[in-house]
């Protein structure tokens, strides 16, 4: 299911055991470029972020499905944005940035620092 409202896009879908995977990317224009900040987060409700609290027992089951939305949204904003795009990831913790750094690499993400470490890919 997409959901587009103002600089928000949010993407969610139900796996088989019942938890709800959503993505929410947030955007920040610039006078040239277009940023969008990603949060991923599995839940049995979709009640919104709270931080260190999305623990998911999906296991490589969410991660596959977050990757694949995450894929989803890389091809609509090349598809509808007319600018240059980046996509920046953050994560709640170290060993969630081991994972995601891990599985988003053959993507094009790579390490990079704004604020904080995230991962960072340019879409166009």
């Amino acid at each position: 299911m997409k959901e587009v409202i103002s600089g928000r896009i949010n993407l969610t879908q139900k796996l088989d055991n019942g938890q709800i995977v959503s993505l929410t990317a947030i955007r920040f224009d610039t006078f040239d470029r277009e940023y969008y900040f990603i949060s991923l987060f599995i839940n049995k409700k979709c009640k919104g972020y709270k931080k260190l609290e999305q623990t998911g027992k999906c296991g490589v089951v969410g991660l596959l499905t977050a990757k694949s939305l995450l894929q989803q949204l890389i091809g609509q904003l090349n598809a509808s944005s007319y600018k240059k795009v980046t996509i920046i990831i953050y994560a709640d913790d170290s060993r969630r940035m081991k994972i995601y750094e891990r599985y988003l690499q053959d993507m094009g993400f790579y390490k990079s620092f704004w604020g904080k470490k995230c991962l960072r890919k340019e879409v166009k």
